[in-house]
């Protein structure tokens, strides 16, 4: 899996929905999943398109391979349905061989 950390600028408050909008984070504020719970679906947008776009050049892609990495650059919902499956795969393995948390 490839992960790249890019800073985006914040969107202008008038682009903000009229009325408050909740959303629980049931994390720390400051973490990586805060930030991707306060980041608007435009700007990922434009950061997906980007790591897509630099995902195709020739020195990225061969960079990426050497590491024994695949570059894939999926959607972001393709992605998600693919952490879904793998979250399902390995949560039944775990429980065939009764790992469980403590």
């Amino acid at each position: 899996m490839f992960c790249a950390g890019l800073a985006v600028a914040a969107p202008a408050v008038s682009e903000y929905p009229a009325r408050p909008i909740r959303l629980i984070v049931p994390f720390p504020a400051g973490g990586n999943p805060d930030a991707v719970a306060r980041t608007p679906a435009a700007s990922v947008a434009v950061v997906h398109r980007e790591i897509v776009r630099a995902l195709q050049l020739p020195k990225i892609r061969e960079y990426i391979l050497a590491g024994g990495y695949e570059p894939v650059g999926n959607s972001p919902a393709e992605f998600r349905r693919f952490i879904d499956t793998e979250l399902k795969r390995f949560t039944d393995i775990a429980r065939s061989v009764k790992i469980s948390t403590e």
